[in-house]
């Protein structure tokens, strides 16, 4: 059968007659197996070690790292959530031993506008972020790891 490496994406084939997939786990632990569908007609699956968690924390606020503040991890480096938001509310975006993730603004670009892209400072000594609005509600905040980018979107 064929064989899924872990990390590389696997063109997945679909349909009456397809055979199962081995997987060779060289580590046990906790694995993300997410497909990627966006050309319908040939999708991909990748799996990947579970990545360390991270967190939206300081809204309304809660700076723990607590299961209401984690973000979901949506693969290849992605994480996501919703999570309600007041206008004035301060936050950063970090792992629960703030060192492995953590993600703030500088002294001259910390207010992130909804919509828009905004590329965070990490490590020690960043500044806290905040939105630019004055309407509450639930925003979704995307976080990608590999180039720190953060987008936020809503409500």
């Amino acid at each position: 059968s064929p064989t899924v490496t872990i990390g590389q994406p696997f063109a997945l084939t679909c349909g009456d007659g397809t055979t199962n997939l081995g997987i060779n786990f060289t580590t046990a632990g906790d694995y993300v197996f997410s497909v990627n569908a966006t050309n319908q007609s040939a999708p991909t699956l990748t799996v990947e070690p579970k990545p360390v968690d991270v967190f939206v924390r300081g809204l309304g606020g809660d700076w723990s790292d607590g299961a209401q503040n984690m973000m979901s991890y949506l693969g290849s480096g992605t994480y996501r959530l919703d999570k309600p938001v007041v206008a004035g509310d301060a936050f950063k975006i970090a792992s629960s031993d703030w060192a492995t993730v953590n993600c703030g603004g500088t002294s001259a670009n910390k207010t992130v506008t909804l919509g828009t892209p905004f590329a965070m400072a990490c490590g020690d000594g960043t500044e806290n972020l905040g939105i630019a609005t004055t309407v509450n509600g639930t925003y979704r905040f995307k976080y990608t790891r590999s180039d720190n980018a953060l987008l936020v979107t809503g409500p």
